[in-house]
């Protein structure tokens, strides 16, 4: 109730209307049509701010919008070049949270298919720390966003994967088995995120030194179970 109520007194304050708006959807006590109406203000003041809200504003505005981007309204500032622009202007501003709930606002039938920022999203996920801030379950939704939407940048998957194996022990079992799906759809396995193409390593075995050189699986070259393998 407090929540529905800042939504209701924030007089024109997009900022904190957007943020109890995603509260408000994140607990499911309100649907994309249930807050047409509050998105349609906050829209008329970012837009009488020319657009000069914070980006996090920006980027919770798109995933907010996006089921209803076709309507009314909706339509014309979800264009291309209005506020799917100004995101893609301001990437450099876009921290964890910021990119997650961008993918997010692209998946399933009634996400916002967006390539120019989709490449900019896919830009920022090589920066080094953008996954500080990120749940575990983030990243597993993240990696699915970007199965789903047919990314393969490994310079962009790598760190995504390495952050996941970092804090696989806060992965329920589901989480775990849904990420190592969603790798696998994007010819990553999630073992093999550590290990850059052309790059050795040496292990000191009951034999003497080995050397290992990794690779990247090509399309038609992935590894052949044998009957040895172990699942």
């Amino acid at each position: 109730e407090k929540l529905k109520e800042e939504a209701d007194s924030a007089q024109g304050e997009a900022d904190l209307i957007l943020l109890a708006l995603e509260a408000l959807r994140r607990m499911a006590l309100q649907e994309p049509a249930d807050q047409k109406a509050y998105l349609e203000r906050a829209i008329t003041s970012m837009v009488r701010n020319q657009w000069r809200n914070p980006v996090k504003s920006l980027a919770r505005l798109f995933w907010l919008g996006a089921p209803l981007s076709k309507e009314g309204v909706f339509k014309e500032h979800f264009d291309s070049k209005n506020l799917p622009a100004q995101i893609r202007a301001r990437q450099n501003e876009l921290d964890g949270p910021d990119v997650a709930l961008l993918l997010a606002a692209m998946r399933g039938s009634s996400g916002l298919k967006e390539s120019a920022l989709q490449s900019k999203v896919v830009l920022r996920l090589k920066e080094k720390s953008i996954h500080r801030g990120l749940s575990a379950t983030d990243l597993v939704e993240m990696a699915e966003a970007l199965e789903e939407l047919g990314v393969m940048d490994e310079a962009a998957l790598r760190p995504l994967g390495q952050e996941a194996l970092r804090r696989r022990g806060e992965l329920t079992p589901d989480e775990s088995h849904r990420i190592h799906t969603a790798f696998q759809g994007m010819k990553l396995p999630l073992p093999q995120v550590w290990e850059t193409a052309g790059s050795t390593k040496t292990m000191q075995n009951s034999m003497g030194k080995v050397t290992t050189q990794g690779f990247a699986l090509q399309e038609g070259h992935e590894k052949k179970r044998g009957n040895n393998d172990i699942e």
